[in-house]
């Protein structure tokens, strides 16, 4: 008999938490709503810069999946000092891998020189469909001006400067093709944020797995949760820089 009521209590103590978690909740979305902060993608309007006429208009739902977090490149984090993706073959939100790199949708058939273009997720793309990644627009630019040169985007989140120069010895290259390295960043990370120089990310990742998944946990909570993201704002309200203070620092 009292185990039938302890467990009654248990169970009417947790709808009550439910019942005020969703209250709390609720609010919280509304109250972002009201604010105009709930989807900042639903405002983003979609240009391209006028020089680039060539590019087609890209369609806002690509756009949106991208910045929405739903189209997630899938990386596999090894130890090692190379990468690679867990599907060479790979499609979403306008994003398409072939053979493990970003495909470039603007080459021509008659173009035989090769552009090379190595560095991290900058290079890579992340957040842009396929028609506005750097190497992307480059190649509409030499199209343009009739230069015979197809640009291939070898850039791949994360990377480290060792790591280019590994893949840049896997590369068929003849004497006319061009090789450019746009990067540092990733190695910034590592020496000065990370404090290990000599690895490579998906090594440091691969070693603190336990708070990258407190981490992935606190990002699916921002993704999903107006309450956690209101607290989140409470928290770096102070952290956040006036414009006297920007001025200042300048």
């Amino acid at each position: 008999m009292q185990k039938s009521r302890s467990l009654k209590i248990i169970i009417i103590n947790l709808f009550i938490i439910v019942f005020i978690f969703l209250i709390i909740e609720l609010s919280s979305r509304f109250y972002l709503m009201l604010k105009d902060e709930g989807n900042l993608v639903d405002n983003f309007v979609l240009s391209k810069p006028e020089a680039f006429s060539s590019i087609p208009q890209i369609e806002f739902e690509k756009i949106k999946e991208n910045y929405n977090g739903i189209c997630k490149p899938p990386y596999i984090m090894k130890s090692n000092e190379f990468f690679e993706f867990k599907k060479p073959n790979w499609s979403c939100g306008g994003q398409t891998v072939r053979n493990s790199f970003r495909v470039n949708l603007f080459h021509k058939k008659t173009n035989n020189k090769k552009i090379f273009i190595l560095g991290g997720s900058t290079v890579w793309g992340v957040g842009s469909v396929d028609e506005t990644t750097i190497p992307s627009y480059l190649q509409i630019l030499l199209n343009e001006n009739s230069i015979n040169y197809n640009v291939y985007n070898k850039g791949f989140t994360s990377i480290s400067i060792k790591q280019q120069l590994d893949l840049l010895k896997t590369l068929n290259l003849n004497d006319q093709d061009i090789v450019i390295f746009y990067d540092g960043g990733n190695d910034i990370y590592l020496s000065s944020i990370y404090g290990v120089p000599f690895k490579s990310i998906n090594e440091y990742n691969n070693e603190n797995q336990t708070g990258i998944f407190i981490q992935d946990i606190r990002y699916f909570l921002s993704k999903n949760l107006a309450f956690y993201t209101i607290l989140s704002k409470l928290k770096n309200r102070n952290k956040t820089l006036t414009p006297d203070q920007v001025k200042s620092i300048r």
